[in-house]
């Protein structure tokens, strides 16, 4: 009896320790490609200047590495998550940052897959960036739909076929004024991560443009919040013209300039078209000026109950579109008995 015992007692000790053996070898090899891994995302997080929280490899759970850079305004966190899918476990790369305009509009992007396509024979529209092969293979949805100008600002079409050659299975997603842009696996290409990167603050910044070029003007100073920002802390500019002050600011999509008006001229609201035309209630004396002289304000919509008047422009504006603005809040502001504009 004693030697079948022996020999399972053998067997039982050889098996145990062939699968110590892998099971350390196992072990061994996933340590390394971890460290590989947590070396690769500190010396492009150094690259970069941006700060770099090491991640943490237990027996029973791992954390991957955070990075954390600014870039043109724009904080952007950069993560690896474990999403457990039944029997295993499914790494996921995200990038987050936030709507730098403020409250933002919601988004979401995703390879377009049967679910998406019976949505869109249903009769629910995707909205069109522009670009045929991007708009056929992916779907996207804004609300509200007019700020998809934020995207198309962000994206030009080169950007667009970086989204559709290299990041097919990502998805971008927006909660509150926070979006994510993740895609799977635990991304080791740096150069494709950084890629992932600018497209993500081209994106979250992409409502700035108009800061930028008010920065150009004179008299001018924009108010960059400082830390964290919330929705009670978003950039504004301040804008002086002689003795009238406006602010410039993004709201519900668009851009506003706001001054005072003039007690002297009667409340009203009007707008010109899409060629800078005059269109609607002008009052008599407000509008002197020859046929062109407004067309860097097409679009643009103006609301004057008084004692505030508001610009609210129909695409982010430039130097060209902010003097025009500025003019005509001067305008708005002195009255109509002083003949300044005659």
């Amino acid at each position: 009896m004693a030697e079948p015992v022996t020999t399972v007692a053998l067997l039982v000790g050889g098996t145990v320790a062939v699968l110590g053996a892998i099971g350390v070898t196992v072990s061994r090899a996933e340590q390394r490609r971890f460290k590989a891994r947590e070396d690769s995302w500190a010396a492009f997080a150094a690259r970069l200047g941006a700060s770099f929280t090491p991640g943490k490899l237990g027996a029973f759970k791992r954390r991957f590495a955070a990075i954390v850079l600014e870039r043109d305004h724009v904080v952007v966190r950069i993560a690896c998550y474990t999403v457990s899918n039944g029997d295993s476990q499914l790494p996921f790369t995200h990038c987050r940052a936030q709507w730098a305009v403020g409250e933002g509009p919601e988004v979401h992007l995703t390879r377009k897959r049967l679910k998406q396509r019976l949505v869109e024979a249903l009769g629910k529209r995707d909205v069109p960036l522009g670009d045929p092969l991007f708009d056929a293979h992916f779907s996207l949805r804004v609300h509200p739909e007019p700020a998809a100008w934020l995207l198309r600002e962000a994206w030009p079409a080169a950007a667009l076929q970086d989204l559709r050659l290299n990041f097919s299975r990502a998805e971008l997603n927006t909660q509150a004024r926070t979006l994510t842009f993740l895609w799977p696996g635990h991304e080791k290409d740096m150069e494709r991560l950084e890629r992932a990167i600018t497209l993500l603050v081209r994106l979250a910044g992409a409502g700035l443009t108009p800061l930028s070029a008010a920065e150009g003007l004179p008299d001018t100073v924009v108010h960059w919040p400082a830390g964290p920002w919330d929705a009670r802390s978003v950039p504004y500019a301040q804008l002086r013209r002689g003795p009238v002050e406006a602010t410039l600011r993004y709201q519900d999509a668009r851009w506003c300039l706001r001054g005072a008006l003039g007690a002297s001229w009667p409340a009203f609201s009007a707008a010109f078209d899409a060629a800078g035309e005059a269109l609607g209630d002008w009052p008599a004396g407000f509008l002197a000026e020859g046929p062109g002289a407004w067309r860097a304000l097409a679009g643009a919509q103006l609301s004057a109950p008084g004692p505030e008047v508001v610009l609210t422009l129909a695409s982010p504006p430039g130097e060209e579109a902010l003097n025009a603005g500025l003019r005509l809040l001067v305008r708005a502001a002195r009255a109509p008995s002083e003949g300044a504009f005659r």
